[in-house]
């Protein structure tokens, strides 16, 4: 992109933004913000040259040319426009003393989609000519539509002549038997046209209004998950100077997904050369900064390498720029919940992605986690379970979402449950230390399993801390003297 057209890109400044192609100062909800003529138009000769001191000459040249005015009039559109701002401590709009001004704000770069991989959408076919059924399929292709086209890193399609340059494909048939009607959609490989997803849904005539959205949601958290977990497999041999930015967050995306120290270690390069390269990639600056919390609660604190507050910085940034991102909104999130016990912080970020997003399923994983950390257990059970629904147990982080489930049943005092979702856990991912935690805390009173020998050597090589507990967002600490001393009743090693 040239240098003239980013300077006519957004600007973001604190909680407003300037749009210089419309020349209007806008609020976080999208409303004009009310400010004068002549101070929008010194707003833009200042948003032109962002970061750059501008001479008071030159400003009063371009807003009043041909017309003579006192140093006052500028004087009050600067302001005006730290009036609109909110810049009190003149960190924004900064003079610099004897010269002009500057304007310090965060560009918003668009994502362009030249280089995105393809998403093609293809009508759900119908084989007969029922009026109701045929408007039923085209509900839920507009739908498929409309929840995927917002996707940062796709681009969606529905030419059928292009489903050889397409990544992954979605079609479908729909058809009705008696008194239901029957739906099948899948999603595959765009040109191996292996199946990744399938799925038939059988629905009464009479409640198929809901279809549409629920099939949209399930789709679009497969091919997330399925976009994570296999798309940058392709790059993980070549090296990262070889890789455009795209191709990097693929590859990062990659190791992220599957959680082993080693593959943490691989994303996290990867990503710190992404934001070297890209400093103003809002998917590479949110990426790097869950990288401080990729393996929470997997690995004890101490094991944590990544700077909190570079990490928090990153977030902010990538906020910034791109507000409207759900994964991005999410991560600082996240980083609030997992690194500063902020729960009303955590949801607030959360509950904006969703707002984006309602089905962003990471979104709703960490409100959940919130939840039974913070002692909503019951809530945060049954978002959980909805969670489960939208995904499929193919999910890396599936293991993740039992064992937190199992632990929030035992707060609960449901044991019986706990026992159940925190061994689904622990059998899903035998090798994972926290669904190793989890299940022995869970089954610490439970003789038959606990005095097992095979019990006993799963505990010696957990690895955490006896007190990893301690270290997680809860909000009652009796909650985690109770915990430990379960722990305790099993013998674990105060010394892991």
């Amino acid at each position: 992109m040239r240098a003239a057209e980013e300077n006519r890109n957004r600007l973001r400044l604190g909680e407003a933004v300037f749009d210089p192609r419309t020349c209007l100062l806008i609020d976080q909800h999208g409303s004009p913000i009310a400010v004068r003529e002549q101070s929008l138009r010194v707003l833009d000769e200042l948003a032109a040259r962002n970061g750059e001191t501008v001479e008071k000459d030159d400003l009063v040249s371009a807003v009043w040319a041909g017309i003579s005015v006192s140093d006052d009039s500028l004087v009050q559109c600067i302001k005006d426009i730290r009036a609109a701002l909110g810049d009190s401590e003149r960190q924004l709009l900064r003079t610099t003393v004897g010269r002009g001004y500057s304007l310090h704000g965060v560009r918003e770069i668009p994502i362009s989609p030249g280089s995105l991989p393809k998403l093609l959408i293809s009508s759900i076919r119908v084989k007969t000519d029922a009026p109701e059924l045929m408007e039923l399929a085209e509900v839920i292709t507009e739908e498929l539509i409309i929840a995927l086209s917002p996707r940062s890193g796709l681009r969606v399609i529905t030419d059928e002549t292009l489903r050889g340059t397409a990544l992954y494909a979605i079609n479908g048939r729909a058809s009705q038997l008696g008194e239901n009607y029957r739906v099948f959609v899948q999603l595959v490989k765009g040109q191996s046209g292996d199946v990744v997803f399938a799925r038939t849904w059988n629905v009464p005539v009479d409640k198929a209004d809901v279809l549409p959205h629920q099939i949209a949601d399930q789709i679009g958290n497969i091919l997330r998950v399925q976009m994570i977990t296999y798309a940058g497999e392709e790059h993980i041999a070549r090296d990262n100077d070889e890789l455009n930015t795209q191709e990097l967050l693929a590859k990062a995306a990659y190791h992220m997904a599957r959680f082993h120290i080693h593959n943490w270690d691989a994303a996290r390069a990867t990503l710190s050369h992404a934001v070297e390269r890209d400093k103003t990639n809002p998917m590479a600056l949110a990426m790097r900064a869950s990288m401080a919390t990729q393996m929470t609660p997997n690995v004890a604190f101490s094991r944590i390498p990544d700077d909190h507050e570079y990490c928090f910085e990153l977030a902010n940034r990538a906020v910034e720029i791109a507000p409207g991102i759900d994964f991005v909104i999410r991560t600082r999130g996240n980083l609030r919940l997992w690194l500063k016990a902020d729960h009303e912080g955590a949801r607030a970020d959360c509950g904006r992605a969703l707002s984006v997003n309602p089905s962003f399923h990471l979104a709703i994983l960490t409100i959940a986690t919130s939840e039974i950390f913070a002692g909503e257990r019951r809530t945060g059970a049954a978002r959980m379970k909805r969670l489960m629904d939208l995904c499929t147990a193919n999910d890396s982080q599936f293991p993740l979402y039992l064992s937190l489930l199992g632990l929030g049943q035992l707060l609960e005092g449901d044991t019986d449950a706990a026992l159940q979702s925190a061994r689904e856990g622990h059998e899903r991912a035998p090798s994972d230390a926290w669904c190793r935690y989890v299940y022995a805390t869970v089954a610490a009173d439970r003789d038959r399993i606990a005095k097992t020998e095979g019990f006993r050597r799963m505990i010696a090589g957990i690895g955490l801390p006896f007190t990893h507990f301690r270290d997680l967002p809860f909000t009652d600490m009796r909650e985690v003297d109770m915990l430990e001393e379960r722990l305790t009743l099993i013998g674990y090693p105060r010394s892991s």
